[in-house]
């Protein structure tokens, strides 16, 4: 076994707050920020220019990101003001779909890998 690690750019000044790859395309991951952005990163582009998304819809910082399981080229993000959004990379940068799940916050998000349930 063995762990590859790579040093990209994130663009940000804010933490990053998780990190999901696509599961059609290891060179493509999501990236979720404390300031409420999610970016989306291509590994064989050269780092200053990876990011190949920004989406700046979440108000908060934005707690888990999660590809979809059935749709590709479309993920999953939530935020601790409580809303979960669809993205879809092939549009523009605004959800597809939003969901306010926890009108007083949410701590917690997850997207089963295999099927199109998520739970928060």
């Amino acid at each position: 076994m063995s762990i590859c690690a790579q040093d990209v750019d994130t663009g940000s000044e804010s933490s990053v707050t998780a990190i999901a790859s696509d599961v059609d395309s290891s060179q493509t991951f999501a990236a979720s920020f404390a300031n409420g952005m999610v970016k989306v990163f291509d590994r064989r582009i050269d780092d200053e220019d990876s990011i190949v998304r920004t989406y700046s819809d979440h108000t908060a910082w934005v707690q888990n990101v999660r590809w979809h399981a059935t749709q590709q080229f479309q993920f999953l993000s939530a935020s601790l003001d409580g809303q979960v959004k669809l993205w879809d990379m092939r549009g523009p940068p605004l959800p597809t779909e939003s969901w306010q799940i926890q009108p007083h916050g949410l701590s917690a998000f997850d997207a089963h890998p295999l099927t199109n349930v998520f739970a928060a």
